[in-house]
């Protein structure tokens, strides 16, 4: 491939491509890139055959080793508004947020739908909507019919569980616990809007150039913010304007490896569209995997992160994105 050519080519995105574009195939973590990559598809819904749990603790494992942890927590589930079927008589709201409890990694493989869990939420029903349901199901099930829980306001918000048993919802109400509503689909929810969490994100950026840089590699210099390829994706435009306005307050290693390392993400995620040199970020990847190796798979790491949260299915296996 000549040193000119765009990164926007036909060929998949493949370990030896990615060995090519380095000039370090023989670097211990040139190969190691697109296994952890891959690890983020990995625990997103739109892939059913792989083993979660196995996914799961490698990417616990390496986020915890690698300061990354907190973004393990942009997960769909986390959305407070829930919407199980647009015909559905039921808008349900997150009583609490899953992530407010402790955040180790049992809790973590709950918030995936790797293993069964319990969300709490609170129903949005008219109460002519809920005593007709309620009528139904005691005829169904020859239960007799607790007046009480047949309320005569216009609008009712009722406590229930959302139930998930590894393959499908049950939705179980405190007042009537004999009514569980099945769901075959995820719930339908909004996106966290990149404003919501950008703050999040620069701070682990800030983390990572005090935990993950590395403070014996000689000095870099600084690498220009106007890149070709910033425009790729206006969602995360933001993102880049903000990072290169802060990028004073951090080693100049760090711009560096973000302008190296971000171009490849948007390669793999398709995004790329021919606004990138392949020659330049070969030899910009080779200096910075010498240079600044940990940082350079954290930042790729985390822009794919990013890039799964704003533009993907988001991870976990629960909820879905109505966009």
């Amino acid at each position: 491939m000549p040193e000119s050519a765009s990164l926007a080519i036909s060929n998949p995105f493949t370990q030896s491509w990615i060995q090519a574009l380095t000039l370090a195939a023989d670097h211990p973590l040139a190969r190691t890139i697109k296994p952890r990559l891959e690890l983020v598809d990995r625990l997103s819904k739109n892939l059913m055959d792989v083993d979660r749990q196995e996914a799961a603790k490698a990417m616990w494992d390496f986020a915890e080793a690698e300061n990354l942890t907190d973004m393990l927590w942009l997960l769909p589930i986390n959305q407070p508004t829930w919407v199980f079927d647009r015909d559905d008589i039921f808008m349900y709201e997150r009583r609490e947020a899953h992530e407010l409890g402790q955040r180790n990694y049992e809790t973590w493989l709950g918030a995936l739908g790797v293993v069964p869990g319990k969300f709490g939420l609170t129903a949005e029903v008219t109460s002519g909507d809920w005593a007709g349901l309620v009528r139904k199901e005691a005829v169904r099930l020859q239960h007799a019919v607790n007046v009480g829980a047949v309320q005569n306001a216009s609008t009712l918000h009722l406590p229930c569980t959302a139930h998930w048993d590894m393959k499908k919802w049950a939705v179980r109400f405190e007042q009537v616990d004999w009514i569980a509503v099945p769901y075959e689909d995820a719930p339908m929810v909004g996106r966290a809007a990149l404003s919501e969490i950008e703050d999040r994100l620069m701070l682990s950026i800030a983390e990572a150039n005090d935990k993950v840089l590395s403070k014996k590699a000689v000095q870099s210099t600084v690498t220009s913010s106007d890149q070709p390829w910033l425009g790729c994706s206006p969602q995360l435009a933001p993102l880049h304007r903000e990072f290169h306005s802060q990028s004073h307050n951090f080693s100049p290693w760090m711009a560096r490896v973000w302008n190296c390392a971000w171009p490849i993400v948007y390669r793999e995620q398709n995004l790329l569209a021919g606004k990138a040199d392949v020659g330049l970020i070969r030899n910009e990847l080779k200096a910075c995997l010498h240079a600044q190796p940990r940082l350079t798979l954290w930042m790729l790491v985390f822009a794919k992160l990013v890039c799964q949260t704003q533009l993907g299915r988001g991870l976990g296996f629960l909820a879905d994105y109505r966009d």
